[in-house]
């Protein structure tokens, strides 16, 4: 069998990891997380303590991966702790804002728009806001009970025939 030989080490040391940048997108509206906040149920009031990823799903009572969406549409703003992302109080209250939003049916692109920093005009208070995008997610359900409707009736018309041709 030949022998390999090298000249570098077998064991190589890792860069120290680099420190990350500001994020680009701006976090969440804090007016707007506060009236829901105080309006919706289960929304998770916690201390002034720091939760992992992992820990802060556990708390929640979701899946890591919905946290990690959430996070990439910039509506979560963590701190990167070496390999992980640490969330404080503040994002753990937005956090559990934004799911129980997400329970009701809001979309992550609906509460990307909605929570936008730079999209929202200053005339508008908070609680007119967090009215009006409720409204409309009422509408939109609505509108989607009416097509889920329909489609029951379909099934049921399809039933039916099945069992007259039988």
């Amino acid at each position: 069998m030949p022998e390999f030989r090298t000249s570098a080490p077998l064991l190589t040391r890792r860069p120290p990891a680099k420190p990350t940048e500001a994020r680009a997108t701006p976090k969440p509206r804090a007016d707007l997380v506060d009236v829901f906040a105080r309006l919706l149920p289960g929304v998770v009031v916690t201390p002034a303590t720091f939760r992992s990823e992992t820990a802060l799903a556990g708390q929640l009572r979701v899946d890591a991966r919905r946290i990690r969406e959430l996070r990439a549409a910039g509506l979560a703003t963590p701190k990167r702790l070496g390999r992980g992302w640490v969330y404080g109080p503040s994002d753990i209250r937005t956090l559990s804002v934004m799911l129980a939003l997400s329970r009701l049916g809001a979309t992550t692109r609906e509460l990307e728009r909605f929570f936008d920093e730079n999209g929202r005009e200053e005339s508008v208070s908070a609680a007119a806001a967090c009215r009006a995008f409720c409204e409309n997610l009422a509408e939109r359900m609505e509108e989607e009970i009416a097509r889920l409707r329909a489609l029951d009736a379909l099934v049921a018309d399809a039933a039916l025939e099945n069992d007259l041709q039988r």
